[in-house]
């Protein structure tokens, strides 16, 4: 076996170390693009997770505002229901 200039050690050597650098500049972009999308990803999940909060509360206004008392009366009254004079009568269960 020959043995190898020093030349070609040293190219090896400069290309090996260009090699890693290029590597770890590779890794850290990555990690950094990485941790970018997850915040876009998290502020976009959060202001969806706000709008949906926002449409619930909403919803469950609206139900409670149509089982109110008054809302209940407003529907009768639409449905020509009348309220009786009389008083309501529990009538005894048979038992057997």
């Amino acid at each position: 076996m020959k043995p190898i200039p020093k030349d070609k050690v040293k190219l090896i050597a400069y290309a090996g170390l260009a090699i890693f650098i290029m590597l770890l500049a590779t890794n850290v972009w990555l990690s950094t693009t990485r941790h970018k999308i997850a915040q876009e990803m998290r502020i976009e999940l959060d202001a969806e997770k706000n709008k949906l909060i926002n449409e619930i509360n909403k919803l469950e206004a609206k139900i409670a505002k149509q089982k109110s008392v008054t809302s209940v009366r407003q529907i009768a009254k639409e449905l020509h229901m009348l309220q009786s004079d009389k008083p309501v009568k529990i009538l005894p269960a048979e038992i057997r």
